[in-house]
């Protein structure tokens, strides 16, 4: 089989085509624009969740990184969610049990040395342990074993 031209699209085919680019183009800027909004928004929720504590704010992202990897190796299985509210300033009720924040995290962020911790679900609860009130939540680690 010899090929000896191209095949142009008719007209009424390119007139679709005119019309359904732009309006593709217009839905990807929207889905692009409304992820990024979710995006923002999850960061300002984490932030604003964590507002008062000063000492977790100087935490590095690496630093948050590492701890949250450290305590996810360390801490088995999580707690159910439901038993108290996880906002720092709250106070984990007694029955509770808290875990020593493991050393190879206080290394790694000298900020949280002496503190206690909980896993409920995919939240870390840092916890002063004398008070047991929440100093911060972070997310959970996703690969403990990529710390080195």
């Amino acid at each position: 089989m010899r090929i000896t031209g191209t095949r142009k699209a008719g007209p009424a085919l390119t007139a679709i085509i005119a019309e359904v680019v732009p309006m593709l183009r217009r839905h990807i800027y929207r889905l692009i624009a409304a992820s990024l909004v979710l995006q923002l928004g999850a960061a300002h929720a984490q932030s604003q969740a964590n507002r008062d504590r000063p000492d977790m704010d100087a935490l590095s992202l690496e630093q948050q990184s590492k701890v949250s990897q450290f305590i996810t190796k360390d801490a088995g299985m999580p707690n159910a969610a439901g038993q108290f509210q996880l906002a720092v300033g709250n106070t984990v009720p007694p029955d509770v049990q808290l875990r020593p924040v493991p050393a190879t995290a206080g290394e790694a962020a000298p900020q949280i040395q002496g503190r206690s911790y909980l896993v409920v679900e995919e939240q870390i609860v840092i916890v002063d342990p004398s008070s047991r009130k929440i100093t911060a939540v972070l997310q959970r680690g996703k690969a403990a074993s990529s710390v080195k």
